[in-house]
């Protein structure tokens, strides 16, 4: 048989707690603080905005082209009726160029100007994609 006990009493004591982020001279520079109250919780939530260095990388372009059937029926024909009726009725196709567009950029959030080895970069990356069809 498993026991259960019930807490009729809980002590809660007040504990410090400290959040702490290192920002380097440049990111000082425009830096500002908003202040927003959660009236649901009731608690405030504090942001920071700031800039930080950023390179942008060259951006990588990859175009591909697909062969594709014009549609459901044209690949029903092709799939599934003999030679004979595909000489007679040719399956049609279109092609699709696609367009892929790599955008990257570093970002310094850490960088030091005195130490500039310090600054370890976090890569964005985001792609960017365009279709053409029958070019």
């Amino acid at each position: 048989m498993i026991e259960t006990k019930v807490l009729n009493q809980v002590t809660l004591s007040r504990k410090l707690i400290q959040a702490q982020e290192f920002l380097s001279g440049h990111s000082l520079c425009n830096l500002t603080i908003e202040q927003i109250e959660d009236t649901i919780l009731g608690g405030l939530l504090f942001k920071l905005k700031t800039e930080i260095l950023a390179e942008e990388e060259p951006k990588e372009l990859y175009v591909a082209v697909f062969k594709m059937h014009q549609n459901w029926k044209q690949w029903f024909k092709d799939e599934c009726m003999p030679k004979w009726f595909k000489r007679l009725f040719p399956v049609r196709y279109i092609f699709v160029k696609k367009y892929l567009t790599i955008h990257r950029e570093a970002w310094y959030p850490k960088l030091n100007r005195i130490f500039p080895e310090s600054g370890t970069p976090i890569i964005k990356e985001y792609i960017e994609e365009k279709e053409i069809r029958n070019y």
